[in-house]
């Protein structure tokens, strides 16, 4: 079975930088892609020695679009969504950073090509003052045809401690796995042995776990699993599985 795969992500390829009040403010966009959809992290970042205050109008605090190469919207994240009447407020020190994150799951009939995801930050008032212009930030992305390695993948835990289950192709002999937060990475590459091919899907169950004291205070924890060309080594097939976003 084939399924369609985002296969080279540029990531941060344009960053607004908001001016005003001796204040600088980065927003930007990136992507990590798996077989069946795509990990969408947005970011503010406070890049000053002064406290940078964000007023939003709703509980919506971003949006974005995903266009193809005709330049045709296919997805927006706000559609079908409902969203607090009621203003909210974000405060970042000088050198924090506030990282929202949400998954696109690739719509049935997606076809290979170039794909563009444009995202705005929906403040509209920076510092106590009425923002001048939309704050914007956008990626690209490639999609291309590749077959499935992973599939039914379910996780359970939380605090650290997680198990990961699913099915893996039957061509497959072995895969490898690490967990990051799109900052640092906690566990570094591991290689998983599977044996000679089964000609069967097989399931497989991973123990994850993460010290409780280095857990990240704002962030999620993503397992990517993924597998390797024989010659080459290259990584390929990636699956980002999210473990868990913090805070609560």
């Amino acid at each position: 079975m084939k399924k369609f795969l985002f296969i080279i992500v540029l990531l941060f390829v344009q960053v607004t930088t908001v001016h005003g009040n001796q204040q600088d403010m980065n927003f930007s966009v990136a992507t990590e892609t798996g077989t069946q959809e795509a990990l969408i992290r947005l970011k503010v970042e406070n890049q000053t020695s002064e406290k940078l205050k964000l007023e939003f109008p709703t509980s919506q605090f971003y949006e974005y679009i995903v266009k193809n190469q005709k330049g045709k919207e296919i997805f927006r994240y706000s559609n079908g969504r409902s969203f607090l009447q009621a203003i909210q407020q974000i405060e970042l020190d000088p050198g924090e950073e506030k990282i929202w994150e949400d998954r696109w799951t690739y719509p049935v009939g997606t076809k290979p090509g170039d794909y563009v995801i444009e995202a705005v930050l929906k403040a509209s008032i920076l510092n106590d003052r009425p923002s001048q212009k939309e704050i914007r930030a956008e990626t690209s992305v490639k999609i291309g045809l590749k077959e499935e390695a992973f599939r039914g993948i379910v996780v359970s835990g939380s605090g650290g401690k997680y198990t990961v289950q699913g099915e893996i192709s039957p061509s497959l002999t072995e895969f490898f796995y690490l967990v990051e937060d799109g900052h640092h990475q906690w566990i570094s590459e591991r290689k998983v042995d599977l044996g000679k091919p089964s000609g069967k899907w097989r399931k497989f169950k991973l123990n994850i776990t993460v010290p409780s004291n280095v857990l990240p205070e704002n962030g999620t924890l993503i397992l990517f699993l993924y597998e390797k060309k024989l010659h080459s080594g290259e990584a390929v097939n990636h699956l980002p599985v999210k473990l868990e976003s913090f805070p609560k």
